[in-house]
């Protein structure tokens, strides 16, 4: 009977953790805008290779908004800020082009201020097989690799790996080994689990010809 409780008892601070991490509160607000959907880019053979065709591209825009009463600072990349990104359902991918010149970016946005990337999100075909959904990563039913969902996939979201201002300092590192891209990459695998701002679920069709009226800008006192 102990044992039984204990279990329980523990299984309960569980939950409560995954819970508190799901619901954390961030200075920043993760905000997604669809632009256009289309067929699959010939342009990319990586994606062409993954999918085997059977994606689209959904083109949008990120924001990060601060919803703090103050400023805030963190730190992101001027070309590879697409490691920040995590996307659920995992069969989607942020398109990724090759950089030039990356290196590290401090952002500080004023109250409600934001900072836009744009982005292609490539979404795979869904299937149906047997009575059910699956997520199709080749192009016949045949030699399919198959994801089971319980219903076609039409809606995902959008993570930020959240890296603070104090959390990264690229010019003492650098000083110190040279390099600071082993660092950057440990702090994000680091922060994958509880220090992501996710968007709410983004419906892929219902945001594509959507409107809104912008916020008016502040006028001068």
């Amino acid at each position: 009977m102990k044992k039984a409780i204990a279990v329980i008892f523990l299984g309960f601070i569980l939950l409560t953790n995954l819970c508190s991490q799901e619901s954390k509160e961030h200075p920043l607000e993760l905000s997604f805008h669809s632009v256009a959907l289309s067929d699959c880019s010939d342009r990319n053979e990586y994606y062409q290779e993954y999918y085997k065709k059977t994606y689209s591209n959904l083109y949008g825009v990120i924001n990060l908004t601060n919803t703090t009463d103050t400023t805030f600072t963190f730190w992101t990349m001027t070309c590879s800020w697409t490691d920040l990104i995590i996307l659920k359902p995992d069969t989607f991918m942020l398109w990724v082009k090759e950089c030039d010149s990356n290196y590290p970016k401090r952002i500080t946005l004023e109250k409600e201020q934001s900072v836009s990337f744009n982005s292609v999100i490539e979404i795979p075909s869904s299937v149906a097989k047997d009575g059910k959904w699956y997520t199709a990563l080749t192009d016949t039913i045949d030699d399919i690799v198959l994801v089971e969902a319980i219903q076609p996939i039409d809606s995902f979201k959008i993570g930020w790996i959240l890296i603070e201002d104090n959390e990264f300092r690229p010019s003492e590192i650098f000083k110190k080994e040279g390099d600071f891209g082993r660092e950057w990459q440990n702090l994000i695998e680091s922060k994958k689990k509880n220090d992501v701002i996710w968007s709410n679920p983004i419906n892929i069709w219902n945001n594509i010809y959507r409107w809104k009226i912008n916020k008016a800008p502040n006028k001068p006192q």
